[in-house]
């Protein structure tokens, strides 16, 4: 049943009912008073039954004295005529009053009608234009134009349409930025006969900060990494790592050790976001097999992990290095280490470790141990799977907070 039908029926059931009610008290009270001047009636006429029975054993003289004592009283025909008028004009109120009932039934049906035809209309209105809306036309309207609340909520409807296309326009805004931000991120990984290398970026909304990148090729078995996270995650996070990744790509490209390149781009980035107080923290390797060496910068990252099957050993890659955008005199310091073939290298962002199930508890750098450890046989690409599934478990139905970054490297000779 639509709602106007119902409307009516409402309007037409508290109306109607208590007019009936009012029908039938005063139609009850008329005959209790109509059978009152009956019953009247009745004992008028015994009586003068009663008194003619009499007379005609009294005197003569005696009637006269009755007849002037009483000169008002009726005959029976009289009483008999009066009794069916009272009974004619009781049926006449009461088929006056039905009468009356229905054309106030009549009429309470069409104010009814018109009543819920002027509601509904509304209601109608604004249904169809939330319809448009949300089948992406901002331009409905609901042509309301009154001082009741229909004409407020036909504002407010009125008014979501230019707001919808506003959020439209930064949603496709948004969609293009995560378009090119994966375009930024390297599509295929280096491919050389010395290394197996991956790396994959899960964002926690539709941009985020994290970064990874082979900023040099793998000619003559050298190869250069960074894994990066801007604090914070999103658009203006995504902004400002692919700033970074144009710093990095335009300084690697140029002479320099590993630690002018980061406190080159250092400086630079402290002149961008001085006003802001937004850091970043990164991890820039090299990887020298012709050497079999492995440098490495941190400027306040994690620090990365080597697993070494042979031994079933873990070893950190740490060092002094604070987080770009702090200071531009900030000094990193440059390691190194010697790297062998069957070895493991693992970077990663601080959304890994840091991820938390139900109960709050991090994923931690342990359980990340554990699952290189597992996975160790497995290729690059496999190996990235197995750790981001095992986070993902480990995480359960819990949303994911933070960007999520890993790269594997796997040394073959």
């Amino acid at each position: 049943m639509k709602f106007r039908w119902k409307l009516l029926l409402l309007l037409t059931v508290t109306s109607i009912l208590p007019i009936i009610g009012l029908r039938t008290f005063g139609i009850h009270n008329v005959r209790l008073m109509a059978d009152a001047v009956i019953q009247k009636l009745d004992q008028s006429s015994v009586m003068t039954d009663s008194d003619e029975t009499r007379g005609l054993t009294a005197n003569p003289s005696e009637m006269d004295r009755k007849t002037a004592t009483h000169p008002k009283r009726l005959s029976n025909d009289m009483l008999s005529t009066l009794k069916q008028h009272v009974l004619k004009r009781l049926a006449r109120v009461e088929n006056l009053t039905l009468g009356f009932l229905f054309l106030l039934i009549i009429l309470v049906m069409l104010f009814g009608i018109l009543f819920s035809r002027s509601l509904t209309q509304k209601i109608e209105a604004i249904a169809e234009a939330v319809r448009k809306l949300s089948d992406g036309d901002f331009e409905a309207k609901t042509g309301l134009i009154s001082r009741d609340e229909f004409g407020e909520i036909g504002k407010i409807v009125d008014s979501i349409g230019p707001r919808l296309k506003d959020h439209y326009r930064m949603l496709q805004s948004i969609s293009v930025a995560v378009e090119i931000q994966q375009r930024l991120l390297p599509g295929n990984s280096p491919v050389s006969p010395g290394f197996d290398i991956h790396a994959t970026a899960l964002y926690s909304d539709e941009t985020g900060g994290d970064y990874f990148d082979y900023l040099c090729s793998g000619a003559n078995q050298k190869l250069c990494l960074v894994v990066g996270d801007v604090a914070d995650h999103g658009l203006p996070a995504a902004l400002l790592m692919a700033s970074i990744r144009g710093m990095l790509r335009l300084r690697a490209a140029m002479p320099g050790n590993l630690e002018e390149i980061i406190a080159d781009v250092n400086r630079q980035y402290v002149r961008d976001v001085e006003s802001e107080g937004r850091f970043m923290t990164l991890f820039l390797a090299r990887v020298n097999l012709e050497d079999h060496l492995l440098e490495w910068v941190r400027a306040g990252h994690d620090p990365a992990i080597i697993y070494d099957a042979s031994n079933d050993s873990f070893t950190d890659l740490k060092g002094q290095g604070t987080v770009l955008g702090i200071s531009p005199d900030t000094a990193f310091i440059r390691q190194s280490i010697s790297i062998h073939s069957g070895q493991v290298l693992c970077m990663f962002t601080d959304g890994i470790p840091e991820t938390r199930n139900s109960q709050g508890n991090h994923f931690g750098r342990e359980r990340l141990c554990q699952a290189i450890r597992c996975h160790a046989a497995e290729t690059a690409k496999r190996m990235v799977s197995s750790v981001l599934e095992a986070v993902s478990e480990f995480r359960g139905d819990q949303k994911q907070e933070d960007d999520l970054t890993i790269m594997i490297v796997k040394f073959l000779a």
